[in-house]
């Protein structure tokens, strides 16, 4: 874990990557992944896997906020310097151009975050321009 936050203090820039699950008992979870440059090569790495009560932009937004916080080394005053980019699947929940997840970020970043959404089978993605 001290070795993520090391490399994402150093990288010039890093996007997060999310997706929702529910298992056999009905609950629901997301798993988060961060993609960054470590010395100028692209870099993926497991972030965390988090239950997450109700499923909604907002909630999932705020679980993606506090989880870069707790396990990515961010603070309240860096957590949006250095994004870049949202990568998501086709789920309403992310890509509402609103009230979605990537609109959520791209809302807090001050700088054009790219907003990715893939269809559940990884097929295609479509690109949500930033503001």
């Amino acid at each position: 874990r001290l070795a993520l936050v090391e490399a994402l203090t150093k990288a010039p820039f890093y996007s997060t990557l999310t997706d929702g699950s529910t298992d056999s008992s009905v609950r629901k979870a997301e798993i988060m992944y961060v993609r960054y440059s470590d010395h100028g090569k692209i870099s993926n790495k497991f972030l965390a896997l988090k239950n997450i009560a109700r499923a909604n932009a907002e909630n999932v937004a705020t679980l993606i906020e506090t989880t870069l916080k707790e396990y990515g080394g961010f603070t309240d005053a860096n957590l949006y310097k250095k994004l870049v980019g949202f990568g998501a699947d086709g789920a309403s929940v992310n890509m509402g151009s609103h009230n979605g997840i990537g609109a959520r970020l791209q809302r807090m970043a001050p700088t054009d975050v790219s907003a990715l959404y893939g269809t559940p089978t990884g097929t295609g993605i479509q690109e949500s321009y930033p503001r």
